[in-house]
């Protein structure tokens, strides 16, 4: 059982990569628009959300909704949704 939880380890790792996912706090993201030294106008807002819909879409195409880890079928549903949430 030890030999077969190792790629799950492996798997885990690979997560790493979106470690700035992770720390994006949205509440934070926005007060920081509201205190900046230029206010946004609407063309940049409007620029920034399509960047943030990018940056979602780019996430659902990285993170599958499942995989197979040797003898394993891991749902990745939840932590997919979860960083995806973070851009909306």
């Amino acid at each position: 059982m030890t030999e077969a939880v190792k790629p799950l380890d492996e798997y885990i790792k690979t997560f790493a990569q979106f470690d700035d996912v992770n720390k994006l706090n949205p509440d934070k993201y926005v007060k920081g628009l509201d205190e900046g030294d230029e206010p946004y106008d609407p063309e940049m807002l409007r620029g920034d959300i399509f960047r943030l819909r990018e940056l979602e879409e780019d996430l659902k195409r990285r993170i599958p909704v499942s995989v197979v880890v040797s003898i394993f079928t891991i749902n990745c549903k939840d932590i997919r949704n979860e960083y995806c949430r973070k851009y909306q």
